[in-house]
């Protein structure tokens, strides 16, 4: 059975060690840059939300989603989360516009 499981100190090693074959090595970071991303952006005022794949009990992938509320009329905030990749979602939380990071 496929499974998300959290980032912990017992596993984080494994969830690093993994790797992409050589040919896909181009297209994403490594997990341990990843995870340390989720750390900026946490101190930061995003919320990644990392997270271990598992096949039953054997770690084999890893996945990260980000998001970050704005209020809808700060115009600077949206333009800057844009050309950083963020996209509107289209929901409201707390009256903030809540963008999106598909990582």
């Amino acid at each position: 059975m496929i499974t998300l499981r959290k980032i912990t100190l017992e596993n984080r090693r494994a969830i690093f060690n993994l790797e992409v074959s050589e040919d896909q090595r181009r297209f994403v970071a490594s997990n341990l840059s990843s995870v340390a991303s989720c750390y900026v952006l946490a101190v930061n005022g995003g919320h990644p939300f990392p997270f271990a794949i598992y096949a039953d009990e054997l770690p084999v992938g890893f996945v990260q989603y980000c998001w970050i509320p704005y209020k809808p009329d700060n115009v600077a905030a949206k333009k800057l989360y844009e050309s950083f990749g963020f996209r509107d979602n289209g929901e409201i939380f707390n009256d903030e516009s809540i963008t999106v990071l598909r990582l």
